[in-house]
């Protein structure tokens, strides 16, 4: 991020995060904008802490029923706009709260802001915010501006925010349906951007050649290198099952080492005890969402891993680093949960980055496990003695197209910085 990004580092500007603890996908998008920041520039999070939300997801991923009703919602036209309509009420109605946390944050700092950006990682608290948007702007004579930032190329109807400045999607599929959608519901809808996927600086970083080399041996059939393998646990704590018996087979390979990152409870506390019992298995795990992602992130400082096992979430978009990259790994993924993990996998599939069986493997960065988890571990071990990850590794390159940037939370800030025009920062400005 370049240093002089002058309006964030005015003092009379104020940065806030909002997101909400529902997974972990959410909270690392938020910290990779945060960290593409200089680190002069203070910013502020809200809603990482939030037992309603926390509860709720918990309820709607883990249990089938609650899962079955909540996917029928999100794939029926009808359902999903009367649920958005709904949910969009009952969070404008319920959003002072979040309006006196923001009143006491702005009130708290050593100069008046003049200019209030907020940069929204999930759309519970985008909702609210929009909704005391003129009231914050009028009681402090600030300008706020909203940005939001859509965790998934899935274009659901809920990350509308009428009264947003900007709404920052994926790709031009989730803009047009975004677009659309807004169309319908304000005559005055925000500025839908396309911005490549935000990830973590430190995913990005370049491998030295001593670590290129190391992970070019894991995936080599004719090495002895131990194949180091990542696996990060959801937020949700869904498919422990699948992982358990995709681990068992895996495990039968001395040549194989593996990571677990984990928050810690009630829910994966089992499935970490069982992971104690074998040698070959590190356990990184925390009770913090926010100190989950760190310990995730550290991890790929401490280790050069060649493969990860995970949901097809924001995780999906880490097929956007090559692999020269710390997080440049091959991505095997379980079978996706909700609509917008199967959105996520369309977005790969649209760019070819996904395994299929009209394209050559040094086309692919990621591959689709079976249901069974018995049969993905089978899966990965038949690839790995094939050497199909070998020629994943050997990757050709990626298609020349702007969705397919790796440095997406860089460009999110630029993409800011120049529509902040003199005209729209006057203070006192109406909202739409």
């Amino acid at each position: 991020m370049p240093e002089n990004f002058d309006l964030l580092s005015r003092p009379d500007t104020m940065v806030v995060f909002t997101t909400a603890p529902t997974g972990f996908g959410h909270l690392r998008v938020t910290l990779a904008l945060k960290d593409a920041l200089p680190n002069h520039i203070i910013t502020h999070i809200l809603g990482i802490h939030d037992p309603t939300f926390e509860i709720s997801y918990g309820l709607i991923s883990r249990h089938p029923l609650s899962q079955g009703l909540f996917e029928m919602v999100q794939n029926h036209g009808f359902l999903e706009d009367s649920l958005s309509l709904a949910y969009r009420h009952l969070l404008n109605f319920s959003s002072q709260k979040t309006y006196a946390k923001l009143t006491k944050l702005i009130s708290q700092q050593p100069v008046t802001p003049t200019t209030l950006i907020v940069v929204a990682t999930h759309f519970s608290l985008a909702h609210q915010i929009s909704h005391c948007k003129t009231k914050l702007e009028r009681q402090f004579h600030l300008k706020l501006v909203l940005a939001i930032v859509v965790t998934d190329d899935s274009p659901q109807h809920i990350w509308a925010v009428p009264q947003a400045d900007y709404i920052f999607v994926p790709s031009q599929t989730t803009k047009l349906e975004i677009e659309r959608y807004l169309s319908t519901i304000t005559t005055h809808p925000p500025k839908v951007l396309i911005s490549p996927y935000p990830l973590s600086p430190i995913l990005s970083r370049d491998l030295s050649d001593v670590e290129l080399e190391s992970r070019k041996r894991q995936l080599d059939s004719q090495s002895s290198e131990l194949t180091q393998i990542l696996i990060p646990v959801s937020g949700a704590a869904v498919q422990l099952t699948y992982l358990r018996e995709l681990i068992t087979v895996l495990l039968k390979n001395p040549r194989l080492s593996f990571t677990v990152v984990s928050r810690q409870s009630a829910y994966c506390d089992p499935f970490l005890a069982w992971c104690k019992t074998h040698p070959q298995i590190k356990i990184l795990s925390h009770k913090q969402d926010d100190q989950v992602v760190k310990l995730y992130e550290n991890a790929y400082t401490d280790t050069v891993f060649s493969l990860e096992v995970t949901k097809p979430s924001e995780q999906s978009f880490k097929a956007l680093l090559p692999p020269n990259t710390r997080g440049g790994l091959i991505l095997l993924f379980s079978p996706p949960v909700g609509r917008q993990e199967v959105d996520n996998l369309t977005f790969l599939r649209r760019h070819n980055l996904l395994s299929n069986p009209h394209t050559s493997p040094h086309q692919w960065r990621a591959i689709s496990l079976p249901k069974n988890g018995t049969e993905a571990g089978k899966k990965i071990i038949a690839m790995l003695k094939t050497d199909v990850f070998r020629d994943m590794n050997n990757f050709t390159g990626f298609l020349p197209h702007p969705e397919l940037k790796p440095n997406g939370a860089e460009l999110f800030w630029l993409t800011l910085k120049s529509l902040f025009l003199p005209d729209n920062l006057s203070p006192t400005a109406p909202s739409r």
